[in-house]
């Protein structure tokens, strides 16, 4: 992935068009349907059990995403919810075999949410994600290498909200920690 790829989605992180309720308070329901891209600052490390070596690697990562969330107001400005989100990450085709691999990753989450902020127009939020996160990574090549993996997932975020009417537009700003501790590959040699 070339670094521009890389800074662009740093520096997007995210953006979604989302539809919602235009003001928080105790008792709202409030349903969210999200479309947006993502950056990553990325560290990898790996063991190899059977040759005994070790691997580190950092880089970046920028996916488009898909996100289905449902909140509640339990009060005035303290919401709890449940969001599921598909993860599509963006690859670069390998310069060895022609053939570009498929990256995905799922995350079911339980989220709490403080509306610091709550306007006509504007409602800020801080809050928490944690749950579980599924990894799939195909090579797509003939070796058709498989690698998967299912990990906990964290995250701190501030999300400020701008409404125009019953849609919204917002830029999330987070900081993920997803483990996969166990990744598993349909090759022997890894």
């Amino acid at each position: 992935m070339g670094i521009k790829k890389i800074l662009l989605g740093v520096f997007i992180l995210m953006v979604y068009i989302q539809v919602r309720s235009q003001s928080f308070h105790a008792g709202a329901l409030v349903v969210d349907l999200n479309a947006g891209l993502e950056g990553y600052f990325v560290k990898y490390h790996s063991k190899n059990n059977a040759t005994h070596s070790d691997t580190s690697i950092k880089g970046g990562a920028v996916n488009h995403n898909f996100s289905l969330g449902i909140e509640y107001g339990i009060v005035k400005r303290l919401g709890v919810g449940l969001r599921g989100k598909s993860n599509v990450f963006f690859t670069e085709i390998d310069k060895l075999t022609n053939i570009r691999p498929n990256v995905k990753s799922s995350e079911l989450v339980l989220f709490v949410n403080f509306h610091a902020v709550v306007k006509r127009h504007f409602d800020l939020v801080i809050g928490s994600d944690i749950g579980l996160s599924v990894f799939n990574y195909k090579t797509n090549d003939s070796a058709d290498i498989v690698l998967k993996g299912i990990g906990s997932y964290f995250d701190l975020y501030i999300n400020p909200r701008f409404y125009i009417g019953r849609f919204g537009f917002n830029i999330k700003t987070f900081v993920p920690f997803v483990n996969y501790s166990s990744l598993k590959t349909n090759n022997a040699l890894y």
